[in-house]
């Protein structure tokens, strides 16, 4: 109820209604390193297509992205990429054994 009454005062004032940001965990391995292995609940997009395919994912320039890879070197690319296309909020997590211990996985 207290929601819902903050919620109507905001819109019957004008003021924009945040959206909560998503978090997304990204492979951006090919999908045949992804079918080998990869963590749990983590999307597999190919650092080559991160932009499109984060798109039409509907990822927003504002979630949170975490990335990784076998090395680390092709998230790097991949979150050069998004930050240079207006995604803020990304994190390269390195190679797949590194991203499962900064996960605790």
């Amino acid at each position: 109820m207290f929601k819902n009454t903050i919620l109507t005062v905001l819109i019957t004032f004008g003021f924009a209604v945040p959206s909560f940001a998503e978090t997304y965990l990204i492979d951006v391995r090919t999908p045949e390193e992804f079918a080998s292995e990869h963590i749990g609940g983590a999307l597999n997009i190919e650092y080559q297509n991160i932009i499109t395919e984060a798109e039409n994912k509907g990822i927003k320039s504002t979630d949170e992205i975490y990335v990784y890879c076998r090395s680390g070197k092709r998230a790097e690319i991949a979150k050069q990429s998004l930050n240079n296309s207006g995604f803020s909020n990304v994190t390269n997590l390195g190679g797949i054994e590194n991203a499962k211990e900064k996960l605790g996985r």
